[in-house]
């Protein structure tokens, strides 16, 4: 793809993350009217997700007609050119109330990701990134942080259902013990725009799937950190696996503490 194809699809990306993010806040002032399901054990599903995917893979269809779509919702194909998209991601915390979520779009082609736009829609943020091109919050320019301490780090080591429970609490504890303050806020996408931001200093997930991690992926990448490389595994794309980012300064210390659970897909 040349320049000119990628910056038409950030442009698009930006606009329609921020009509996405509007009518998560709509849903989001009517939390306790609207519907809520459930898709497993604490996996859960609003209309809101729905409707926003809805309204993300009509428009990109209608601009780019050559481009296949994926999301968590309607799933999809990933063979060529395609966006990966996350109505809600947090959507427990969403349908709890709790402000902390966000709206994930990422552009993959040519075996990479090209473009990543994040939507805040509680914060009134977006941060977006295009490979080779930085990360920006609100039109400004970010950086990771230069932490290189780890008892001044911040971690959020997020929980993955799809692994045994021992190694979130040996990968927890492992953090403490070097002397990270460890979290688990509830939406991967959103920790990693706040690592890229220099918010938080790393984050973890043993298993997730691609609309959660590769637009934030992006903005690390972009920002000065450093990311174990998603789309490394070609079964990541379609299969999912695990994402450690960080600090550039940490990348030492985090790949020692999660050790070989970095490695199981």
């Amino acid at each position: 793809m040349n320049g000119s194809d990628i910056a038409d699809r950030l442009e698009f990306a930006r606009v329609v993350g921020g009509e996405a993010a509007a009518m998560a806040r709509d849903y989001f002032g009517r939390i306790g009217e609207i519907q809520v399901s459930r898709k497993g054990l604490q996996d859960v599903l609003t209309e809101a997700d729905g409707a926003i995917e809805r309204h993300l893979r009509a428009r990109i269809e209608a601009a780019f007609p050559g481009d296949d779509v994926l999301g968590e919702e309607e799933g999809g194909e990933a063979r060529g050119r395609t966006w990966v998209v996350d109505p809600i991601d947090g959507t427990s915390n969403f349908a709890r109330g709790l402000p902390h979520f966000c709206v994930s779009i990422a552009f993959v082609a040519d075996g990479a990701t090209q473009v990543g736009v994040m939507d805040d829609p509680i914060g009134g943020t977006q941060y977006w990134a295009h490979r080779g091109g930085g990360a920006f919050r609100d039109g400004k320019p970010i950086r990771a942080a230069g932490t290189d301490d780890t008892r001044l780090a911040m971690a959020d080591i997020g929980y993955s259902r799809r692994r045994p429970t021992d190694d979130y609490v040996e990968c927890v504890r492992r953090f403490l013990a070097e002397g990270y303050d460890v979290r688990q806020a509830g939406s991967a996408a959103l920790a990693l725009a706040q690592v890229a931001d220099g918010r938080i200093d790393a984050f973890f997930e043993c298993h997730l799937f691609a609309w959660d991690v590769l637009a934030g992926e992006l903005l690390v990448r972009e920002a000065g950190g450093i990311s174990s490389g998603f789309l490394a595994d070609p079964k990541a794309l379609s299969q999912g696996g695990p994402i450690l980012a960080c600090a550039a300064n940490l990348w030492p210390s985090c790949v020692a503490l999660v050790g070989a659970q970095l490695l199981v897909r």
